[in-house]
């Protein structure tokens, strides 16, 4: 007879494989630098996005800063995925640097390319490139407070731009910068009962203004609220295994526009580890499951993911992520 932890865990993977495919616009049209909004980091786009709850590693400054408190080692993580037909590609290198009682810093530079257009004069000669581009700079810190709170904040300097090499006649080329941050709190183990909860809110800033102060593009805020569970029994199933499921639910600040994000993780013996996610009233056009695996050896690791349905599933893109990461001991 299962326990009740091995009925949680097989009810929440049910979930996870069953179900159905939804939609619900999240955000309105006018929202600008929403390429702020695309999932890096192969581990955390494998458990669905739903991580605010999961310490992530040097990755956290990216999803929420609160869980870099918790790093004991210092990491250096760098994130991949190539372009699709909906997307573009994108780079991160994030890192973090824990200091004991004085906290953790981390950091992330985020790179994308949303693709180069040819510029031709009235014979078809190409005499100029326009290349469209994006960069965040990313300053967090964290710390804990006792030993089940974390704490933590993120900054970020936002630039996008569309800049021409050569001659483009007729091209609107641009370039505009703005911050934002990130705020993140997480509670692990709240009454010894292996569940974490967690509560952020990300992209809070000034808009983006690409013309003039009326045409300002308010930022994609989003809050989340979420809860993650260690299956404390996992390991009398199989010998070395360990099993995590979370869950979390996303809306805009006026708390409208709610997707449910779903997540699941299997560890053996801390070398392989098997991840499935899913969404529930995700935004039109977002991916509604996704999948992933990881290995470690020592201080090297090396995940991938790959998301299930959307609009670049559609296209037959679908988008591979792929992270490494090193750590560099204490």
């Amino acid at each position: 007879m299962l326990s009740r932890h091995a009925v949680v865990g097989v009810g929440l993977l049910g979930a996870l494989l069953a179900c159905p495919k939804t939609g619900s616009a999240q955000g309105p049209a006018t929202e600008g630098a929403v390429f702020l909004l695309i999932p890096l980091g192969a581990r955390a786009v494998s458990l669905g996005e739903s991580v605010a709850a999961t310490r992530l590693g040097a990755e956290g400054a990216l999803w929420n800063p609160a869980s870099l408190a918790w790093a004991t080692s210092r990491e250096l993580v760098y994130d991949h995925v190539g372009e699709t037909f909906v997307l573009p590609s994108a780079d991160v290198l994030s890192f973090v640097l824990p200091a004991g009682r004085a906290g953790s810093v981390g950091g992330a530079v985020r790179y994308f390319n949303f693709g180069d257009q040819e510029a031709t004069d009235p014979f078809g000669t190409v005499i100029g490139t326009l290349y469209s581009r994006a960069t965040v700079l990313t300053g967090s810190y964290a710390a804990t407070f006792g030993q089940r709170v974390a704490a933590g904040v993120s900054a970020h300097w936002v630039r996008q731009g569309d800049s021409c090499g050569g001659s483009c006649p007729g091209a609107h080329t641009f370039s505009v910068s703005t911050t934002a941050f990130d705020v993140g709190v997480q509670a692990a183990d709240v009454r010894a009962t292996g569940i974490t909860l967690a509560a952020s809110i990300r992209n809070l800033g000034f808009g983006l203004q690409v013309n003039d102060a009326e045409q300002t593009d308010p930022l994609p805020t989003r809050l989340h609220l979420g809860a993650s569970y260690r299956v404390a029994r996992a390991g009398q199933w199989r010998s070395g295994l360990a099993m995590s499921v979370s869950g979390e639910v996303v809306t805009l600040k006026t708390f409208t526009s709610p997707s449910l994000r779903l997540g699941t993780e299997f560890a053996l013996s801390n070398v392989l580890m098997v991840r499935l996610g899913t969404a529930i009233r995700a935004p039109v056009g977002a991916p509604w499951g996704s999948a992933g695996i990881g290995v470690r050896r020592g201080r090297l690791g090396l995940d991938f993911a790959r998301t299930i349905g959307g609009s670049a599933a559609d296209a037959g893109t679908p988008p591979t992520y792929v992270s490494l990461r090193v750590g560099f001991g204490r």
